[in-house]
């Protein structure tokens, strides 16, 4: 039987209801969650293309601007350009190295997670890794430099100096950096003796990463000589594992995707247990300089730190300044 709203009336009365909860779910969804940082999720790349608007210096040792501008300094043969942003009343700097650059897509200079500067609690400077100009294939260096030259000590060399520059003690230097720049990060700290490592799924031995990148980076950086002799011969430069007494005294923030199975068994795990962390799978390490932020997700090695894990850094982080404060 009709009732007394008819039956138009009745499916009208079902279309509001229905309208009405859709609103509601569009809202809900729409509110901002509690306790996330808003900040971009991926950690992408730009290259010179990219940043065309920003001043081009050539770089007079500690002479910055107190703007943003990227420096070229040329040493040794290679081209070292830097992107540096300042930010006001900072007082930390952290150095920023770029993992592997897809070269169809960027040319140098390329500088990882500029887009992320205005997150990080300091001034920072992005690093281009030198060898990128060496041949228009190569993409992943580590910043291990050549066989005349470790680009990493140049690196150092500048980055002091725009530390003193800004009047920044070398205890608040933050390296970051993941996959290839995480290595590069790993190695700058223990070279700097001093700061902080921030480190995202790195390579640990470069050498048992993907063998096309290794093939490739040794013909190019050290052309008349065989992997074999490179790998004894520089071995400090390609692999952490060397550096463990050294490496356990610095202050290092290791964030590793669990899922990324081949960076876990490989990287992760050798790292820890040459350093002595007797339970790498386990947040808390028994080491007082050694932080890691352990999480998963299925994407992989693709997959580095999400606002969670960049919000837990930089938590950690600030717990390493204050107890330095207080000493």
């Amino acid at each position: 039987m009709w009732n007394s709203r008819g039956f138009f009336g009745t499916v009208g009365l079902r279309l509001v209801k229905m309208v009405r909860a859709a609103r509601c779910i569009i809202y809900d969804t729409r509110r901002p969650r509690p306790h996330q940082p808003k900040m971009r999720t991926k950690s992408g790349k730009v290259g010179i293309v990219e940043l065309a608007h920003i001043e081009r210096k050539n770089y007079v040792r500690g002479q910055i601007s107190n703007s943003s501008a990227i420096y070229l300094h040329e040493h040794g043969g290679l081209k070292y350009e830097f992107l540096v942003r300042p930010k006001t009343n900072a007082s930390s700097l952290f150095v920023m190295f770029s993992g592997d650059a897809i070269r169809k897509k960027y040319q140098p200079p390329v500088f990882q997670r500029w887009t992320w500067s205005k997150y990080f609690p300091g001034h920072c400077v992005y690093f281009s890794d030198p060898v990128l100009h060496l041949h228009p294939n190569i993409g992943l260096g580590w910043y291990s430099g050549t066989k005349d030259q470790d680009v990493l000590n140049t690196i150092l060399k500048v980055t002091i100096e725009i530390a003193e520059h800004f009047q920044i003690n070398k205890r608040h230097i933050v390296s970051y950096g993941s996959s290839g720049g995480g290595f590069a990060s790993l190695r700058f700290i223990n070279l700097l003796r001093g700061g902080t490592s921030i480190c995202i799924n790195p390579q640990i031995i470069i050498y048992k990463y993907l063998p096309k990148h290794f093939n490739r980076y040794t013909k190019i950086c050290f052309p008349d000589m065989s992997q074999e002799d490179v790998i004894r011969d520089f071995s400090s430069r390609l692999d952490l594992t060397t550096l463990a007494e050294e490496m356990k005294n610095q202050s290092i923030i290791y964030i590793q995707n669990l899922d990324d199975i081949h960076h876990v068994e490989e990287h992760f795990k050798p790292f820890c247990a040459c350093i002595g962390d007797m339970n790498p799978l386990e947040s808390q390490s028994n080491l007082p300089l050694f932080h890691k932020i352990l999480f998963n997700n299925p994407e992989g090695h693709a997959k580095g730190e999400s606002a969670d894990e960049f919000k837990q850094a930089m938590e950690i982080l600030k717990t390493i300044r204050d107890n330095d404060r207080s000493l």
